[in-house]
């Protein structure tokens, strides 16, 4: 009977430990607010590495690469403009991981079937040719959504803005 009860008691403990464990909401990051990217949490010692308004012209949003020892995140942002300084509400974040030399990640420079479209994003494999053709995954930073969706990479080609530049 005692060790009856103790295997109760051991039951409902770890089932209770569970519970409490599922009600607490994991801390998330999306929806912070910051002028650096290093001021969120989760990005202590991250830098910025570039970044880019999806169209400068007409909305707020932008996309960043940001990195820490070789592995790379991207951060799609709202600028919130606030008297002279800026600051930006994070909205996802993509991790892309660790970019081999002849990789790249290519936002906002990026056609889909010849039109430019600036919500994409690429990872491509990086040649000699005034466009990249060959990508290796695609993602559309959604402002509807605020969100990054996996997107088909057939008919995306992207800019390279280093052709024709010298060594």
């Amino acid at each position: 009977m005692k060790k009856l009860l103790q295997c109760m008691f051991i039951i409902l403990c770890v089932e209770h430990a569970y519970c409490q464990s599922k009600s607490v909401p994991a801390h998330s990051i999306i929806g912070s607010v910051y002028r650096r990217i290093d001021e969120v949490v989760a990005f202590k010692g991250y830098q910025e590495q570039e970044g880019s308004m999806l169209n400068p012209t007409s909305d707020n949003y932008g996309i960043s690469r940001i990195a820490k020892l070789g592995y790379n995140i991207l951060v799609f942002e709202r600028i919130i403009p606030d008297g002279i300084k800026v600051r930006f509400k994070l909205l996802d974040t993509l991790h892309i991981g660790r970019l081999t030399q002849r990789r790249a990640v290519i936002p906002v420079l990026c056609d889909l079937n010849k039109k430019n479209d600036s919500e994409i994003v690429a990872l491509v494999i990086m040649d000699d040719n005034e466009y990249f053709t060959k990508v290796i995954k695609a993602w559309r930073a959604n402002k509807r959504t605020n969100r990054f969706e996996r997107i088909s990479t057939k008919g995306i080609s992207c800019l390279n803005d280093g052709y024709g530049a010298e060594d």
